[in-house]
């Protein structure tokens, strides 16, 4: 059955969700305002804002304890929402910007991988965006209620529950929170805000793994 009561999570689990939301505030506190000065930049902010919204959810998901197939779920859009605003940022041409602002080309033609390969040769990053390529095709099994989706929600006894290891939900607030701080790195200095991530680098240091 659908869990109503929250189960307590184990210390480090806890403390790996309130970190989270430190990332989360700590963003959001640092970010310039009204860095959309051109369409390129406001797309930039705007699936930026996206990413941080699934980012934020996922945190009060887990949070929740009741909620984390929900919370899985969200990692693939929130990757997305990322690496396509970097895309259009860095490597759309002229053409596809206006194309995409008419609602008349699908960032889908061009895929996860291939955008993140593109942004890093683009930026010199070697595999910044690239990292995230694996977890991204494990957690989209999640997003479409594919086997692992489904396979955790039985339980060893026989009945019908989420039995999610604690280790996925670590695993899943810490490369979220990595994700959005890498991110607004690149959100910072495309903007001259250099200075603002110097302290959000130590947050991206101290991220649990």
């Amino acid at each position: 059955m659908i869990p109503y009561l929250t189960g307590l999570f184990a210390a480090d689990t806890i403390a790996s969700i309130e970190h989270a939301q430190y990332v989360f505030e700590e963003i959001v506190r640092r970010t310039p305002d009204s860095l959309g000065d051109d369409e390129r930049s406001a797309l930039l902010m705007a699936f930026g804002s996206l990413a941080m919204e699934h980012f934020r959810s996922i945190v009060m998901l887990c949070r929740s304890g009741v909620a984390t197939g929900s919370a899985l779920a969200l990692f693939r859009p929130l990757l997305e929402a990322i690496i396509r605003g970097e895309w259009l940022y860095f490597c759309a041409d002229d053409d596809q910007m206006n194309r995409f602002m008419r609602n008349n080309f699908s960032l889908h033609s061009i895929g996860f991988a291939a955008m993140a390969r593109a942004v890093d040769e683009k930026k010199g990053f070697g595999t910044r965006l690239s990292l995230f390529v694996p977890y991204h095709a494990q957690l989209s099994d999640y997003t479409h209620s594919g086997h692992d989706a489904v396979a955790q929600r039985i339980a060893n006894d026989g009945g019908v529950e989420p039995t999610y290891p604690e280790s996925r939900i670590r695993a899943l607030v810490a490369q979220s929170s990595m994700a959005l701080v890498l991110h607004y790195q690149i959100v910072c200095e495309a903007k001259g805000y250099q200075s603002n991530f110097d302290s959000l680098a130590e947050l991206f240091a101290s991220i649990q793994t």
